[in-house]
């Protein structure tokens, strides 16, 4: 990337203090991610907060001002109205839209502020490195004797859950893989010899790779894969070593399956009969549900948080037996969760979002012209495609676990891209 001219001030002591502060606390946040949810939280108000007070100690706002942020205030206001709009206890709704904003904040915290500086992003992407191979050896052992080292029994005979209460390791480690890799990737773009290079990978990203595999996750899977293409294709420098990699990984996943009887019924004979019977799948039904759910509220949605009422209330076809809200809390597709609970406007206002990210990431992809930058660049915002690839099944993207980890994704990708100003001189 050309260097430019930001003219740098010196950094008065209570601003250091708190830039330290933040940035610890999104090195305790990747550890929270598998401890839990409270902690999570906790630490995106502790992070907005030190942000605030950041701003206010350097009389800086300019973050304010970014195009995104700004439709993210728009669309916090349009779902706080329809909230009052729900059929069923408003209140509630008002629990998930009014606390909302946070998560627009603590993204730009990272991007503008915590982890503006690339040394930084090294040492948290190793760090990021460190916690999904204890991750991996925690699962991997789960599967090899039934108990993980953290004392989690197998969730399922086909399902793994490694240090989690839910089947949840596979997408964690998938979400957060790609920020691990840029020392990886660098590190090795330096190595002399093919075979230290590919071995120097294998050796630094093989467990989590192979946890992916046994956890019988198939999304996370799927994304991989996607994901590990995408980068064989955009990443020259390494595309010899990425396409040698990606041929073992798929070795690794035959041997797996034919290996693992567990593994063959989860892989392919439960995802042949979904396929062949795909409208009375758990998938079909909960895509015809939400086609009707919206169908009756089409322009404003039903409603944050109201898909489980309006599902229940229509009689619609159960996925589960015993709980509850037996047709499902959520969508499990982000898209069509934006689509049922917020219409076709607030549906519009999230595309539209994902243009302005977009287009951030195009303008900085114009201008970089080294290696290292542009590594980093297309490996962060393949850790956002994780969570917006269009046709897979996802957790909510309202709920604490999963909306924490797409915002801190994204506040790191952007922490990649051009600043603001520079990124608007460009642009006009």
């Amino acid at each position: 990337m050309k260097p430019y001219n930001l003219s740098k001030k010196i950094i008065p002591q209570p601003l250091r203090l708190l830039d330290n502060i933040g940035i610890s606390l999104l090195f305790l946040m990747i550890p929270a991610i598998v401890l839990g949810r409270g902690l999570m939280e906790a630490i995106v108000g502790a992070t907005v907060i030190v942000f605030i007070l950041r701003s206010l100690v350097a009389r800086d706002f300019s973050w304010a001002k970014e195009a995104w942020f700004i439709l993210c205030i728009g669309i916090w206001f349009y779902l706080l109205t329809i909230s009052f709009m729900v059929d069923h206890d408003p209140g509630d709704t008002l629990k998930r839209t009014l606390p909302w904003i946070r998560l627009p904040i603590f993204a730009v915290a990272i991007s503008h502020a915590f982890l503006e500086k690339r040394e930084i992003r090294k040492k948290l992407s190793l760090w990021t490195l460190l916690i999904i191979n204890l991750v991996a050896i925690d699962t991997i052992v789960q599967f090899l004797t039934g108990t993980s080292l953290t004392g989690h029994d197998k969730y399922h005979h086909f399902r793994l859950n490694g240090p989690f209460d839910e089947l949840i390791v596979g997408i964690f480690t998938t979400h957060l893989f790609f920020l691990a890799l840029p020392p990886v990737l660098i590190s090795a773009s330096h190595l002399e010899g093919f075979f230290r290079r590919i071995g120097f990978v294998i050796l630094c990203t093989g467990l989590p790779a192979l946890c992916i595999i046994l956890s019988g996750e198939r999304s996370a899977l799927m994304l991989m894969g996607i994901c590990g293409l995408i980068m064989v294709l955009s990443i020259k420098a390494l595309r010899k070593e990425f396409v040698h990699c990606l041929i073992l990984g798929a070795f690794i996943l035959f041997a797996a399956i034919s290996l693992s009887s567990s593994l063959q019924g989860r892989f392919i004979s439960q995802t042949g009969h979904q396929i062949n019977n795909f409208k009375d799948s758990a998938y079909g039904r909960v895509f015809k549900n939400a086609t009707t759910v919206w169908a009756h509220e089409p322009i404003f949605g039903v409603g944050p948080r109201q898909y489980r009422h309006a599902c229940k209330e229509k009689g619609l076809p159960k996925l589960y037996s015993t709980k509850s809200h037996a047709c499902g809390l959520h969508v499990h597709n982000i898209y069509m969760e934006w689509l049922v609970e917020a219409g076709l406007l607030g549906f519009s206002f999230f595309l539209g979002l994902i243009g302005l990210w977009l287009s951030r990431f195009r303008v900085t992809l114009k201008d970089i012209g080294d290696l290292n930058e542009d590594i980093e660049l297309k490996l962060a915002w393949l850790a956002v495609l994780t969570y917006l690839w269009p046709i897979t099944s996802s957790m909510s993207f309202f709920s604490n676990w999963n909306a924490i980890g797409f915002w801190l994704v994204l506040g790191w990708a952007l922490s990649t891209c051009l600043p603001r100003r520079v990124y608007e001189d460009l642009r006009s």
